[in-house]
């Protein structure tokens, strides 16, 4: 079975700017969902709501070199994509400046 990295935007605004589609995504619970960072305000309301989130913060505290720190986010989401599909939801747009998206695309 072909396992997916299914890569979504957050927006840059609160829960009430989320469309309707990407709300229901992040509120599944068939996939999990990974994010590069929990601090967006939507990642925020949904904790409220005890959507489970696994984010790379982690990754940004252990280096200062963003380049590094983006090939690790990837390295994990590739890894985590062998088993089962994921979610990774990303800040803004996924096509608009997002280093770990373009990685990824690059990956195929």
């Amino acid at each position: 079975m072909q396992h997916t990295i299914e890569v979504i935007g957050l927006g840059a605004g609160d829960i009430d700017q989320l469309p309707l589609g990407m709300y229901k995504k992040l509120k599944q619970k068939e996939k999990p969902v990974y994010v590069r960072t929990i601090d967006h305000p939507v990642i925020q309301s949904l904790k409220k709501e005890e959507v489970v989130f696994h984010a790379f913060d982690h990754f940004y505290e252990e280096s200062k070199d963003f380049d590094i720190v983006y090939e690790k986010i990837v390295q994990t989401l590739l890894e985590k994509a062998e088993d089962q599909s994921i979610l990774y939801a990303v800040p803004g747009h996924p096509m608009l400046a997002e280093k770990t998206v373009q990685l990824l695309l690059n990956q195929k």
